[in-house]
């Protein structure tokens, strides 16, 4: 998917299908955005790489914004990627060496979208390459959302409560399987986060996931990460509407959509505070708009749910103390 409206170096898009990797590619169109807007403050800096699919959507960025992407990663793959492990992949497994090693296939994905000029790799850990790290930064891109929903459990432990959004779920399923099969497995997918019973939802996701698994172990592995946080949500027992509206992110992204509108005019950030100022502005603008979100009648019942989670993880009375003590 190549982006639109934005200077861009000569580069065949379709090369994305080829990288291994999870990223939908509507995001990745507004990472390309993001970093050729960022690119006017400074180089960027990506840290966690993978086999480069992000890279290249951000890098295609930085060279048409004439600055560079550093990339962090140590390229021996995550903890559910090593050998044994749900996500294990054997193209990516040094036999010599018995350790995954992606950095090969990261530079081949650097060499066929022609960013190897732009895309400068920093092969250890990030706290590691933070130690030395004192060059001024455009944009920061953390890849993948386990480093937020660390700080969140870590914060608040049982407590949380992690609704991934089934659409972006389902586009990311969909860009690992052909044409011909997308419209089966979409109307699968549709079908279970319709059925309002999580027990249900989750064996027809499973069930589905085993089904494609042979011919499409990428599509399988997408399906199955994180699935059951897709179903957090319908595990509440709150009214259909309400349930779909707080399932996806859309009513976030027009947020921020919104906001890039107010600012498309911009041409030059002169810094950090001038960034913050027009996202307020965006969002003050926006805030005119604001209507009651479908389903807010059911919102009562959204309490007594969350009300009733903390009962369950045995929190409630410390949570009533700290409310009394703020």
């Amino acid at each position: 998917m190549e982006p639109s409206n934005l200077p861009t170096h000569e580069m065949d898009w379709r090369i994305i299908g080829q990288i291994k990797g999870f990223l939908d590619p509507e995001e990745g169109r507004r990472l390309y955005e993001t970093a050729f807007d960022a690119s006017r403050l400074g180089p960027c800096l990506e840290i966690g790489s993978y086999c480069g699919k992000s890279a290249v959507y951000i890098g295609a960025g930085c060279k048409a914004g004439n600055t560079i992407l550093f990339s962090v990663d140590h390229h021996r793959g995550s903890e559910e990627q090593q050998p044994g492990e749900e996500y294990f992949d054997s193209e990516l497994f040094d036999i010599g060496a018995y350790r995954i090693d992606t950095f090969p296939l990261f530079r081949q994905t650097l060499a066929m979208a022609g960013l190897e000029e732009t895309v400068v790799p920093i092969v250890c850990r990030s706290d590691i390459a933070a130690r030395a790290w004192n060059t001024p930064l455009g944009l920061v891109f953390i890849d993948g959302g386990k480093g937020l929903k660390k700080a969140i459990t870590d914060i608040w432990g049982l407590l949380a409560l992690i609704q991934r959004c089934q659409l972006h779920k389902q586009r990311n399923v969909e860009e690992h399987l052909p044409p011909s099969m997308q419209a089966m497995v979409r109307q699968t997918m549709r079908q279970a986060y319709r059925i309002r019973d999580v027990k249900k939802a989750k064996r027809l996701l499973k069930n589905l996931a085993a089904r494609i698994e042979d011919q499409h172990p990428g599509a399988a592995a997408s399906l199955n990460e994180g699935l059951d946080e897709t179903l957090t949500v319908m595990g509440l027992g709150l009214p259909e509407t309400l349930e779909t509206m707080l399932s996806v992110t859309n009513a976030i992204e027009n947020l921020f959509g919104l906001v890039r509108v107010v600012s498309r005019r911009v041409k030059y950030w002169s810094g950090g505070k001038m960034i913050l100022r027009w996202s307020a502005a965006g969002l003050i603008e926006a805030e005119k708009g604001f209507r009651r979100i479908r389903g807010y009648k059911g919102i009562p019942m959204l309490v007594i749910a969350l009300r009733h989670h903390e009962e369950k993880t045995g929190l409630d009375r410390q949570i009533d103390v700290m409310r009394e003590t703020a």
